[in-house]
This record gives C-alpha cells, structure tokens and sequence, in this order.
C-alpha cells in the first residue's frame, strides 16, 4: 500500500510540473509560480479545516482573502498575464 501511496505522489508531481510546463510557454514564469503557490497555500489551508479540523482565526481568514485577491489582481486585472 505504501509503494502505492508513493507511486501515485510521484506520478502526481510529475503531472504537475509537466501541466505547469505547459502554462509556461503562454505566461510569464512570475505570474504561473506565484499563482501556483498561492493556490497551494490556500489549498493546503482548506485541506487542514476540512480535513484535520483545524480552526482558522480572523486575521487567517483575512490572509486567505488577500492571497486570493492578489492571483485575482494579477491575473486578471493586471496586464502582467498578458503577452
């Protein structure tokens, strides 16, 4: 079972940095990087609640929002996404 569980994660990062090497060719490497990084805090974040029961607080609440407005900013109001 765990040669499984280690298999799967192997292929999985594998998945994603080839998807992300994808992304690469039509973005700006900031842009692709910081959104993936965001997105991983925040899923890592709703991962811990959902999952460990963890508690978030206000000023966490408050991170996680201005995380999310930030790849929102960037990739769509800001002209840093575009070629």
């Amino acid at each position: 079972m765990t040669l499984g569980l280690s298999l799967g994660v192997v292929v999985g990062y594998g998945l994603a940095f080839y998807l992300v090497s994808l992304t690469l060719e039509d973005l700006p490497i900031g842009v692709v990087y910081g959104t993936w990084a965001a997105l991983g805090i925040v899923g890592v974040a709703a991962i811990g609640v959902v999952v460990f029961n963890e508690q978030v607080d206000l000023p966490g609440v408050v991170g996680i929002v201005l995380i999310i407005a930030g790849v929102y900013f960037v990739n769509v109001v800001s002209e840093m996404a575009a070629h």
